[in-house]
């Protein structure tokens, strides 16, 4: 599902992504793809997954730089359920 973001980025959009942990959701957000997986069950926060990380992190969620660091961090959200 799309999702209209109001904001600096609301030209780009948003994704509403459902898997076997719950909803993510997935969005540029200026330079960074922003990640939140507060709609999910029995995962852990930012800091408890990614505590080396150098990002803005807060909670259930998380700022990538790019394609493959936004691909590393969904996959261990998912597998670390």
């Amino acid at each position: 599902m799309v999702i209209v973001k109001k904001g600096c980025c609301r030209h780009i959009p948003w994704f509403e992504v459902t898997t076997r942990v719950g909803v993510f959701i997935i969005g540029w957000r200026k330079s960074v793809i922003s990640i939140d997986w507060e709609g999910t069950v029995g995962t852990k926060n930012a800091e408890e997954l990614f505590p080396t990380e150098d990002v803005t992190k807060n909670g259930k969620s998380i700022h990538a730089w790019s394609y493959a660091k936004a691909k590393e961090y969904v996959t261990t959200i998912i597998n670390t359920k």
